[in-house]
């Protein structure tokens, strides 16, 4: 659980286009933290929910043909 943020970390194997995405529940998206261009190695992104209820987000990261998604919970 985090409040008020969170930041999001990973690793790129090699360099390439990135999305960085948060969905509600139901499968909304509620925020495109990121999407572009990055070299390969450590990132991170950080993601302060704004006019967002308390309750469970999807995190869905794409790099190249590679795609991975994680719960977060934010209570407030």
């Amino acid at each position: 659980p985090f409040n008020p943020s969170t930041t999001i970390s990973y690793f790129l194997s090699v360099s390439g286009r990135v999305i960085v995405t948060v969905y509600d529940i139901l499968g909304r998206r509620v925020a495109a933290l990121l999407e572009g261009f990055q070299d390969a190695g450590f990132h991170s992104v950080s993601f302060q929910p704004e006019n967002l209820p308390s309750g469970v987000y999807v995190v869905r990261l794409t790099a190249r043909s590679f795609t991975t998604t994680t719960k977060i919970i934010y209570s407030k």
